[in-house]
């Protein structure tokens, strides 16, 4: 026996190259048995040798038969492994002189072995394909999903099981599955749908969900539909948990309209917050905008240092913030100039800025050292007509009058 190098693939898996072929030689009863590749080279062989004839069989789609002159008969068949690039020849042999019958009879059951084990090679090719798909979807957090119309049965993969933290492969209805949707995310899933079953085409969106476990995720859901002559017969796609993701970019997002210093929103959040002053972006409009500015923070860092300074800055954004509504954006615009964004769905607490004022009465304590730090306001509420920066300028000649009124006070715009 002779066996070249790398033994070819296109033997089954679950059994040596050897032993695969020898299977199919003791079933028909014949001494010899090899595999030839395309091109006609012997790959392995056992049993019997072929000696030193030069064998090359009548090739054809069926198999072929073959009596060579010193008597030995032979059959090849055909044969595509699942696991081959291209068809590989299987020759059998004996050293007796076989009628033709006995060849054809011969030809016929090891064609019927070999396309069995064929099958059995696809099945498994396939199975293991299937597997890999489903452990690549799993590491991706992905499942595929199908619902069947208009009975609406559904069927998913083992990773849409483990998105929702069910048990796999158990029978679930789509009413329950809807039910660990957000009110919010079912409401515009079932309005997409409808849609897409009307028009024969697919939607995206992203939906939160709390799983049967009871933690919360945010999964991507793709959607196509199928369908027999314009008749809706399926809807199906693909589910992927991006709540890692979300997460990502909303700290992404945090950090880029944060105040690293003070930890509260910087002027890109605040210019986005007043450039939607009328809340056509958002579910609130901006109600009022207050202009706060440190009286003579100067004197702090020019006598106490810019390490105080940076404390008189912290210390100034938790007293802001501990005395506005829970609803009100407060930022810092840079330097020593905050601001504070009230929402328009209260009427203005005209009380607010003489309760900002007073939680400046403390003094600031930097190390054994204190401070009585002052600040001035600026309020313009926001009229019907008002623009983004019709509004700032309202605030900044309020805060300029409050300034000029001697400090420590707050100044309402008027418009005259």
């Amino acid at each position: 026996m002779s066996q070249s190098q790398p033994l070819i693939s296109a033997l089954h898996r679950l059994q040596s190259d050897e032993e695969w072929l020898d299977t199919v030689r003791m079933a028909i009863g014949w001494e010899g048995a090899g595999l030839q590749s395309a091109d006609g080279a012997w790959q392995i062989h056992i049993g019997l040798s072929l000696s030193d004839i030069d064998y090359s069989p009548i090739r054809s789609d069926e198999g072929t038969v073959h009596t060579l002159p010193n008597g030995m008969s032979l059959i090849g068949v055909p044969f595509l492994s699942a696991y081959a690039t291209e068809p590989h020849w299987c020759v059998f042999w004996t050293y007796e002189r076989r009628s033709p019958a006995d060849l054809y009879q011969a030809l016929a059951k090891a064609t019927a072995l070999l396309a069995k084990s064929a099958l059995g090679q696809h099945r498994k090719a396939a199975d293991h394909h299937a597997e890999l798909v489903e452990r690549a979807a799993a590491t991706a957090r992905i499942g595929v999903w199908g619902c069947t119309l208009p009975d609406e049965t559904l069927s998913w993969s083992d990773g849409v099981y483990d998105l929702f933290e069910l048990p796999r492969r158990t029978i679930v209805s789509r009413d329950e599955v809807l039910r660990l949707y957000s009110a919010e995310s079912a409401a515009e899933l079932e309005q997409r749908r409808a849609r897409a079953i009307e028009t024969l085409t697919g939607f995206s969106m992203d939906a939160d969900i709390i799983t049967a476990k009871g933690n919360k995720r945010i999964l991507r859901i793709t959607a196509a539909i199928d369908h027999i002559n314009g008749v809706p017969t399926q809807i199906y796609g693909v589910k992927q948990d991006i709540t890692a993701e979300h997460a990502l970019v909303e700290q992404t997002r945090l950090l880029a309209e944060t105040d690293p210093l003070t930890g509260i929103a910087n002027r890109i959040r605040f210019q986005s917050c007043l450039d939607d002053l009328h809340g056509r972006s958002k579910p609130q409009a901006v109600g009022a905008l207050l202009l706060v500015d440190l009286d003579k923070f100067k004197t702090i860092n020019d006598t106490l240092g810019h390490l105080a300074g940076d404390a008189c800055l912290i210390e100034t954004a938790r007293r802001l913030k501990a005395v506005v509504p829970p609803s009100a954006l407060v930022a810092r615009l840079g330097g020593d100039e905050f601001a504070i964004v009230t929402d328009a769905s209260e009427p203005f607490d005209h009380t607010l800025p003489n309760t900002v004022l007073a939680a400046f009465a403390a003094p600031m304590m930097f190390g054994d050292k204190s401070c009585r730090i002052g600040i001035s306001i600026g309020v313009a509420v926001r009229q019907a007509d008002d623009v983004a920066d019709t509004l700032y300028h309202s605030a900044d000649l309020a805060l300029y009058q409050a300034k000029e009124s001697g400090r420590g006070t707050w100044r309402l715009f008027r418009d005259s």
